[in-house]
């Protein structure tokens, strides 16, 4: 088929993997001229438009998306963005990558599981080759082959099911959770049961349990615990270690009820672990903001405060003179103010007066610019454009994480040199 133009558009220029529901090929988009992956589907493997119908219901930055839908005699066609490498790729730096970018990669491919989730998908074969990596790795979940409830009664029927060939098998058993290998009904649990073997291996550049065959994988996967992520990562602290290890339990406990509800729910026990290694802020933050921004800085205040950052704002005030003495005894109680920076902000004499008082008393002063108000920043009073400003990432967990980044290094340069 090399060479071969589909839809007198797209040219299939090599085979970049076989998976247990269709081949995927490298192809040529020349109307667009752009590298697409275009995945072949047998119809009469009885599988028709379903996984394309199943990606076609899910829009989000970590899920792969699809481009278009060709019918091609016998098989189907989805056309999809080309994406080059799979998440092996980061293996070989895991022990290299600092803990915290190990866990922004696992925050992205969890969103993309808990959007499927609340989608009411189960993936059912999450597992590296089902997660793409970018040249900026950018995950994508994808391989929506198997993505729905079934039970697996037995070995005999999972190799009736992933037809591909042994190894396909073995992968598919590798990161499948008890409950499918004891035949019970896959379920959200067990995406999060693989989740964790992947978070494991992203941490250590290792698959954790011996699967020379299919026998002694399901032996180990019976009888061994997971082995802690130290024995790969010798050079991280005994309590670092033990930290993290105690997440990637409760996500592969055999249990499906006493795994995490959800993967963001272990990425933000993570995030605590990496942020209380890493990242601290000694000292309370006031938030600076105006009334029009208030639905905004209520969900960062709440994100901060649940990564023990301690933050003051003016949630249950109403104006008057007791909103104005407590205003001032915060400011002169507190050590840290952010500044909500946004148009509304900077037109705002309140705002004016907050942050003029914290450089009065030459405590520190840290604007934020939210996502939404990055395009222009001429908005921006002359004297915080002199001062290291801190810019929105788009999402309010990530917004978060960069101000307890950029303020927590900041306050310990100035602590160091005093």
């Amino acid at each position: 088929m090399q060479g071969k133009i589909l839809n007198d558009r797209f040219e299939l220029r090599s085979i970049i993997g076989r998976g247990s529901t269709g081949t995927v090929w490298h192809a040529y988009d020349n109307l667009l001229l752009r590298d697409v992956a275009i995945k072949f589907v047998q119809v009469s493997a009885g599988l028709n438009y379903y996984e394309a119908r199943m990606m076609a219901r899910v829009n989000h930055p970590n899920i792969m998306p699809i481009l278009d839908l060709l019918d091609e005699q016998d098989e189907l066609a989805i056309v999809m963005p080309f994406v080059g490498d799979d998440l092996k790729k980061l293996y070989a730096q895991a022990k290299d990558r600092p803990i915290i970018d190990v866990v922004r990669t696992l925050q992205r491919i969890a969103e993309g599981i808990d959007h499927l989730h609340a989608n009411n998908i189960v993936h059912c074969d999450i597992r590296p080759k089902s997660i793409l990596i970018d040249e900026d790795d950018q995950p994508y979940i994808t391989n929506f082959g198997l993505a729905k409830d079934f039970h697996l009664d037995d070995i005999a029927k999972i190799e009736s099911m992933i037809t591909a060939d042994k190894v396909a098998l073995k992968m598919a058993m590798a990161y499948a959770a008890p409950e499918v290998l004891e035949g019970r009904q896959n379920e959200a649990a067990s995406d999060i049961f693989a989740f964790g073997l992947v978070a494991y291996e992203l941490f250590t550049g290792v698959y954790p349990f011996n699967r020379e065959s299919i026998p002694t994988l399901l032996r180990a996967r019976r009888t061994e615990e997971l082995p802690s992520i130290r024995l790969y990562r010798p050079e991280m602290s005994l309590g670092l270690a033990q930290d993290i290890d105690a997440v990637l339990v409760k996500l592969t406990e055999r249990q499906p009820q006493e795994r995490y509800a959800t993967a963001m729910d272990a990425v933000n026990d993570l995030f605590h672990i990496a942020f209380s290694d890493q990242h601290f802020i000694d000292g309370r933050i006031f938030i600076s903001y105006s009334r029009q921004d208030q639905a905004y800085v209520r969900d960062l205040a709440d994100t901060l405060q649940r990564f023990d950052v301690d933050v003051w704002y003016d949630k249950i005030l109403v104006y008057g003179a007791e909103w104005d003495t407590q205003i001032d005894m915060q400011l002169n109680e507190c050590d840290i103010v952010l500044v909500i920076a946004t148009p509304d902000a900077m037109a705002s004499d309140y705002v004016t007066y907050e942050w003029s008082y914290f450089k009065g008393a030459n405590k520190p002063v840290f604007p934020f610019v939210p996502a939404f108000a990055l395009n222009d920043l001429d908005f921006l009073h002359p004297r915080l454009r002199r001062v290291q400003f801190i810019r929105g990432t788009g999402t309010i967990t990530s917004d978060a994480r960069r101000i307890i980044e950029v303020i927590s290094e900041q306050i310990n340069q100035h602590t160091e040199t005093a």
